[in-house]
């Protein structure tokens, strides 16, 4: 059974005030949650209301979040500057072969998806091959 995400609104048994919060929960009931609005919990309180998302909640979110929080986008220029080297080398890392694919192609080049460079550039990565004159 997938993680369960509800949103949930409590009275803060202290001070009375209400909080809104997103919660993930796993078919054990552990989980953890983030608190939207609100005072921060005081360890008592009363559930006043629970929405359990399910996947059409998802989409609508997504398409908000989306559209308030757009996606970075990355150019070959943009790479060299992540990856602190030439345009011509971020053009070498890009064939490499654990590189993740552009999300589009356009006339100027190449376009991925930020975070995707990132996490590229951020995975461990065994040394290329040694110089000609190494060994000599």
């Amino acid at each position: 059974m997938p993680d369960r995400l509800t949103i949930e609104i409590h009275r803060d048994g202290l001070s009375g005030k209400l909080q809104l919060g997103i919660h993930q929960t796993d078919e054990n009931g552990a989980g953890h949650g983030y608190r939207l609005a609100g005072p921060e919990f005081s360890g008592s309180g009363e559930t006043m209301l629970t929405r359990t998302l399910d996947e059409r909640d998802a989409e609508e979110i997504r398409r908000y979040l989306d559209t308030a929080f757009p996606e970075k986008l990355a150019g070959l220029a943009e790479v060299a500057g992540l990856a602190g080297v030439s345009r011509t080398r971020a053009g070498q890392l890009a064939a490499h072969p654990d590189f993740p694919a552009p999300v589009q192609r356009l006339a100027m080049g190449p376009v991925w998806l930020e975070s995707d460079v990132q996490k590229f550039l951020a995975a461990p990565r065994r040394a290329g091959r040694k110089p000609k004159d190494a060994g000599k």
